[in-house]
């Protein structure tokens, strides 16, 4: 039992590399899941031609960053923020820089409670590009299509292979 318990908490682990350094992630919950996938869903653009309205159909037209910053508001474009960021703190377990053993990591959301010597860093502390990064590596990986699968098919092969030895 303790073997499949293991595969399965494998699968649930990938690492990623994104602003010089190496990060464990693990899959998130289905809430936190759905949490940044409405946020992502709810400043996405409307098709003007497919969207229900008046009834009448608009040719669809390019939307100008000024008029989608206008259509979503800030306080949309700061949740949406706020989702990314929360979806990293929940995603990421561990980090090591080249060579160098993993550390424990949590990301966390609040200035206040980082405490770099409890290994809680505050998630504003990373560059946009590595939050991103690591937003876009935790929603790969927690709604991935059968690579978690394949990896327990490959632990089932190999204890097999194992048994009948």
């Amino acid at each position: 039992m303790a073997g499949v318990l293991h595969a399965l908490a494998t699968a649930a682990v990938r690492e990623v590399s994104a602003g010089g350094v190496d990060w464990r992630i693990r899959r998130v919950s289905s809430a936190d899941l759905a949490r940044a996938q409405a946020g992502a869903l709810a400043i996405l653009p409307v098709d003007p031609a497919t969207s229900k309205g008046k009834g009448k159909k608009k040719k669809k037209e390019e939307e100008s960053p000024q008029d989608f910053l206008r259509r979503v508001g800030p306080n949309a474009l700061v949740e949406m923020a706020k989702m990314t960021d929360a979806m990293a703190c929940a995603a990421v377990t561990h980090v090591r820089g080249p060579g160098e053993e993993w550390e424990a990591i949590t990301l966390v959301i609040n200035r206040d409670h980082a405490d770099i010597d409890k290994g809680k860093l505050w998630v504003g502390d990373l560059t946009v590009d590595i939050r991103t990064a690591l937003f876009q590596a935790a929603m790969a990986h927690s709604t991935e299509d059968g690579e978690a699968v394949a990896r327990l098919e490959s632990f089932r092969e190999t204890a097999r292979n194992a048994v009948n030895s």
